[in-house]
């Protein structure tokens, strides 16, 4: 009996498989893909300045930031961007001393740091939003004239009989 039922349903499937490979591959006729739809470069180009995707949480960056450049005696050295909107800067007054700031915080009586960017920083001063950038005037410093500046010493307790690492 059992024997019977075996043999029933191995012909079942030997049937479902001599019609799976008889059938034709194609149920759709003869389907061809669409054409690619490109939308224009302008459109592009808005879509991909309002979108950061290695930060979905965050909003939109501006463009570009509103205000014109201060006229306040101070540097910008460093900048912090975070990606709620805030981050830090380091900043110099006229005396030249450099202290980090938060966004918010006060840089001088009447002004504060009201958002950091890459570049810059923006500064609210009367209610006026201005422009601080970092200094970007002078040529970066030679690579080589930096390391002989600033020589480095070879580890203690090394000898002589390991050879010596040039630069060169």
């Amino acid at each position: 009996m059992l024997w019977w039922v075996l043999a029933v349903v191995i012909a079942l499937l030997g049937a479902a498989l001599l019609w799976a490979l008889v059938t034709p591959v194609s149920p759709l006729g003869n389907w061809k893909p669409q054409g690619v739809r490109m939308m224009a470069p302008t459109a592009r180009a808005a879509i991909f300045a309002s979108v950061d995707p290695f930060n979905r949480d965050a909003p939109a960056a501006q463009a570009e930031s509103s205000g014109a450049v201060t006229s306040l005696a101070l540097t910008l050295f460093a900048t912090r961007a975070t990606p709620g909107g805030g981050g830090t800067a380091i900043i110099a007054g006229g005396d030249g001393v450099q202290q980090v700031y938060r966004v918010g915080a006060e840089v001088q009586p009447g002004v504060t740091l009201a958002a950091v960017a890459f570049d810059h920083v923006e500064l609210s001063r009367n209610g006026a939003n201005e422009l601080l950038y970092i200094d970007q005037s002078g040529a970066a410093p030679d690579a080589d004239k930096v390391v002989a500046a600033n020589p480095v010493a070879p580890p203690p307790g090394t000898g002589s009989t390991g050879g010596a690492i040039s630069v060169d």
